[in-house]
């Protein structure tokens, strides 16, 4: 898509790209490592995007949300980390031309800052670990969750 719109945003001298990764971009993720990889390549490439096309005067900027109530997420009520859509975008709009990079939304920053104080002082694996068994914790949820759904038929 980029391809598609940046020469005539180039040709305009203006322009606005946002790209949506996700925190999942910046964490091990066991289970979810097709995931977390393709996340961590929209956000490299959006750092990329943003640098080649800056003079431009086009601005590339990547959100990398955590959850957000949607089907997606299983998640079905807001609370005060996860968001509703409609709060996570009104608070990631306001982060256009400020930040290049955002989580969008405050909490989604705090875990963030988080993530990078524990793979800063943390030994590597000990995170890995701590996300490898949150992940397995929500996927057996979701697997007797389908288990109960199957007998219900």
């Amino acid at each position: 898509m980029s391809l598609i719109v940046l020469p005539g945003m180039a040709e305009r001298k203006r322009g606005l790209i946002i790209n949506v990764s996700s925190l999942s971009s910046i964490v091990p993720a066991p289970l979810l490592a097709v995931y977390g990889a393709t996340k961590a390549y929209v956000d490299s490439l959006s750092v990329s995007l943003a640098a080649e096309y800056r003079s431009r005067g086009i601005t590339v900027q990547c959100v990398l949300p955590g959850f957000v109530v949607s089907n997606m997420s299983k998640v079905k009520r807001p609370s005060l980390m996860i968001p509703t859509p409609m709060a996570y975008v009104k608070s990631s709009l306001k982060t256009i031309g400020v930040e290049a990079r955002t989580a969008g939304y405050y909490m989604h920053k705090l875990q963030i800052y988080m993530i990078e104080v524990m793979k800063t002082y943390l030994p590597g694996g000990i995170l890995t670990h701590i996300v490898f068994n949150q992940l397995k914790t929500i996927r057996i949820k979701g697997l007797k969750k389908r288990e109960r759904e199957a007998k219900a038929q």
